[in-house]
């Protein structure tokens, strides 16, 4: 800590952004959830999403997503849908398929608090390619959130 304060580094440094770029999905086999939550118990709404994944005994296939459909940062509410790849279809009055496309996409390394600069950016370039945007923005944690297998 004293190395950091002696040479003026961050402790948390600004993100990492990628370029952005197109990638083509396939059509996935998702479980899901969605609630208006307040932003703070986003843990507990994972919770309930391993909670349906543990009753069902889907086996999980990817990592985790969240699509925020509305947000009121004034009253830190979201309305947010977790969902999670699945490996097969059973139980399949249960899952949704998360449909495959073209999607834009940045990656973002370093603190959640720091998303806001790859939204940015990904916007900016979207705009920039004259590109049309279809659904709502999704996010990929590759790593946090969920520990690796």
């Amino acid at each position: 800590m004293r190395n950091f304060i002696k040479n003026k580094e961050a402790f948390i440094s600004e993100p990492t952004l990628s370029s952005c770029y197109i990638e083509e999905r396939q059509d996935i086999w998702v479980v899901s959830i969605r609630k208006t939550i307040n932003i703070i118990d986003i843990d507990r709404l994972v919770k309930m999403l391993f909670e349906r994944i543990y009753a069902y005994k889907f086996d999980t296939e990817g990592p985790l997503l969240a699509i925020f459909h509305q947000k009121d940062w004034k009253r830190k509410k979201a309305d947010v849908e977790l969902l999670f790849p699945i490996k097969n279809d059973k139980n399949e009055e249960y899952l949704t398929v998360l449909p495959g496309g073209m999607y834009a996409c940045v990656n973002v390394k370093g603190p959640y608090s720091e998303l806001h600069y790859g939204y940015k950016r990904l916007k900016r370039w979207v705009e920039e390619q004259s590109l049309h945007v279809e659904g709502m923005y999704m996010e990929q944690y590759i790593k946090g959130l969920v520990p690796p297998k």
